[in-house]
């Protein structure tokens, strides 16, 4: 039987006792990495079509650069393409 509403949020079950693991408070390395890593992806994911982590494994290899490298490389020549593609749309 799964509680009701007013079972929830009139009586909300007590807080755990167990503490977070220092890595998961909020100025941790951890977190800061956590968020760079989720802000990575979503900038990736905003290009048409998204850069994929096959994609930027492939032009690392290609080109013998660091995956970091592999995705500004990436990044820089789609934005320049579709700065050039607006151009001439203009």
């Amino acid at each position: 039987m799964y509680p009701t509403w007013a079972e929830i949020f009139d009586k909300p079950p007590p807080t755990p006792t167990v503490q977070c693991p220092p890595a998961w408070c909020d100025e941790s390395i951890a977190v800061e990495l956590a968020d760079r890593e989720c802000a990575r992806l979503i900038a990736n994911a905003m290009f048409d079509p998204p850069i994929t982590e096959e994609e930027i494994d492939r032009y690392a290899r290609q080109f013998k650069m660091t995956k970091r490298q592999a995705e500004h490389q990436i990044r820089e020549g789609r934005e320049a393409r579709d700065g050039d593609s607006q151009k001439q749309a203009a």
